[in-house]
């Protein structure tokens, strides 16, 4: 039908179908009239129809309860407040709509044309309502419907929106499904399902799109808004609620921050923020999620910004200020930060030292480093150098000097410079310490743990001697061993010196003494022109453990002329019983290597004479002959007679 009068008496037409008026029939009419006229139909039948059915209306496809079978034993639907059959039609082709159960007999030309597909979707606008939980999953369903007299095809659907791009989703028909195509016949619908699951408490706002081939204009595209509502609340929480910087000097500046935190239930908005600041000393920056703040700014549910004030004043006095932040939290529409501090023009220095730490690396025996620190006056008064040292632990070693002014005074924005040269005297060893500068500044006070009581700025001291080569040696004595917990000892002693076992009693580096057996007790002996330790051997270490790759080198870079005696000990160790431990002794004479031996220490407690060595001190050769001798001694101190 086009219009009621297509339709019997008591009917009206409903989207192109022939239907009860105004209410749907409980029961179904039942025409038994047999059409005989062969006229071109262009009005009603004249039939009468019967019912005795009292009318009702529908809201949902379960209102039309109990109906006869329709002709295409489909169920009835509620359309617009009306039951009528997704799919009826006369069989024949004429114009009128009601349903005859008769068989008609005209053979009258039709002369109605067809229409083509048409799209009728319920409902326009899908509201999900307020999902206050995070995770919950809501379902709609969207009817599409095609009221035309030709095959309607969905070639689309697409869902989207959410403020996360992904809380709407299409859960049927499938995207299988659309692709292989959807076709309705005409009066029939189908029925569209679409997902929420909420991420966030905030609204949120997506779209439906239907494409077909609808012959309505600007029905080939349609649009269904989806809408969720609100779910709950903003809060803000800011702490501290005041920033006190306390005094702060004249030209100094002190920094401190506030945490801004969304304790609600819902994304907070901080649409600006005002400042009132008249002392104008006072700047603040805000931050959140690493950026600067961009305004409206939108913090998430726990989500935080920091804001950073900083205090410069430029005279003295008591300063204060606040920021007003303007928000989308019910009854805190604007929350407040203040601060304050105070300031006072007493001019002080300020000294800074620079590099705060020293490092040397590693310098060869003979080889001079040097090291420059250079000390600023940062404040706005006279700073005062009042005396400058290396820690006891460097000085003890005679390896530092320091070049530069004891004392000197420093004006604001000056500096004073000082020179720290280090000249190993001991091989393979680290030397750790301090270098202290003396001052005025207040702010030192006891910073230097050998000086308490006084002002003091302490420069960390690292430095080591390098592995001298054998090539620059006059002798060069190297041992090897590879037994665990073997503690074998190399000796060298002196011309016309004798062999000392050794015991209790290390004497440090440099030494002052004259002993006659360079080795672990006695590692560095002043055998040449007092003070000068290029012309003494030592030790590079004394190696108690043993284990793969043991060693002990002793090194004399100026030899005199005689014979030196060259000994390997295996020194007791009260708690270990040791025997048959191989030992390689390497022997380096004038900066060549000349011999190479092995032996075994069958016990603790024995040495043995590996070799002597004649020495020319004018060529810078000598002669080497081995030894072998044994014998065996107990630790005992060492003679330490002065230089």
């Amino acid at each position: 039908c086009t219009r009621n009068n297509d339709c019997p008496p008591g009917t009206s037409c409903n989207k192109g179908f022939c239907g009860p008026a105004g209410d749907a029939d409980t029961d179904m009419d039942t025409d038994t009239d047999t059409d005989t006229d062969t006229d071109t139909d262009t009005g009603t039948d004249t039939d009468t129809d019967t019912d005795t059915d009292t009318d009702t209306g529908c809201i949902t496809d379960q209102d039309c309860t109990d109906p006869p079978p329709s002709p295409c034993d489909q169920s009835w639907i509620c359309l617009k407040g009306t039951c009528i059959w997704p799919c009826g039609a006369d069989a024949d082709t004429d114009t009128d709509t009601d349903v005859d159960t008769d068989t008609d007999t005209d053979t009258d030309t039709d002369t109605t044309t067809s229409h083509g597909p048409d799209i009728y979707v319920d409902p326009t606008e899908v509201d999900f309502g307020a999902v206050s939980v995070v995770g919950t999953r809501v379902e709609r369903e969207v009817v599409a419907m095609n009221t035309g007299d030709a095959d309607l095809k969905i070639f689309g659907l697409e869902v989207t929106g959410g403020d996360k791009g992904n809380e709407f989703s299409l859960v049927s028909p499938t995207q299988q499904d659309i692709t292989d195509g959807i076709a309705i016949r005409p009066s029939e619908a189908k029925r569209i399902t679409v997902a929420y699951v909420a991420d966030d408490t905030n609204g949120d706002e997506g779209n439906l799109k239907i494409i077909s081939n609808s012959v309505t204009p600007g029905e080939q595209e349609i649009n269904v808004p989806l809408l969720v509502r609100s779910k709950g609340s903003a809060d803000i929480k800011i702490e501290p609620l005041s920033l006190k910087f306390g005094l702060v000097m004249v030209g100094d500046t002190r920094s401190a921050a506030a945490t801004v935190t969304n304790t609600g239930t819902k994304e907070l908005v901080i649409d600006h923020i005002d400042e009132d600041d008249s002392s104008g000393f006072f700047d603040w920056t805000c931050t959140s999620g690493g950026n600067a703040c961009a305004y409206p700014l939108h913090i998430p549910v726990d989500g935080t910004a920091s804001i950073e004030v900083t205090y410069a004043p430029q005279s003295a006095g008591g300063h204060s200020g606040t920021l007003t932040l303007n928000t989308n939290v019910k009854g805190k529409e604007q929350v407040f930060l203040a601060f304050s501090g105070r300031s006072e023009n007493n001019c002080e220095p300020q000294i800074e030292c620079t590099p705060p730490t020293i490092r040397f690396g590693t310098v060869a025996r003979g080889d001079t480093m040097t090291r420059t620190v250079v000390c600023k006056n940062n404040g706005c008064a006279d700073l005062k150098i009042t005396g400058r040292e290396m820690s006891p632990v460097l000085k003890g070693t005679q390896e530092f000097v320091v070049t530069g002014p004891n004392t000197a005074t420093v004006a604001p924005g000056s500096t004073v410079s000082f020179d720290l040269a280090f000249s190993p005297k001991r091989y393979n060893t680290t030397r750790v310490g301090f270098f202290y500068v003396y001052n005025n500044d207040a702010t030192t006070l006891n910073k230097c743990a050998w000086k308490m009581g006084r002002n003091c700025v302490p420069l960390r001291i690292s430095a080591a001697e390098a592995e001298p080569d054998p090539a620059d040696q006059d002798i060069h004595i190297r041992q090897r061993w590879d037994v665990s917990d073997a503690d074998v000892d190399l000796h060298l002693v002196k011309p016309g010196g004798s062999f000392v076992a050794g015991g209790a009693g290390k004497i440090s580096c440099p030494s002052s003494t004259n002993g006659q057996d360079c080795h672990f007790a006695d590692a560095c002996p002043d055998w040449g022109v007092k003070g000068d330790f290029m012309d003494d051997p030592y030790l590079d270490m004394d190696n108690i453990d043993g284990g793969p790759g043991s060693e002990e080198n002793i090194n004399l870079a100026g030899a005199v002329s005689g014979i030196y005696k060259v000994y390997t000990y295996l020194y007791p160790v009260t708690t270990t019983t040791m025997d048959d431990v191989p030992v390689k002794i390497t022997v380096w004479v004038g900066g060549v290597q000349v011999n190479e031996w092995d032996f075994v220490l069958t016990d603790t407690g024995e040495w043995i004479e590996v070799c002597t060595i004649d020495f020319d001190a004018n060529t810078g050769t000598g002669t080497v002959t081995y030894s072998g001798a044994t014998g065996s001694a107990q630790p005992q101190p060492v003679p330490v007679p002065p230089k």
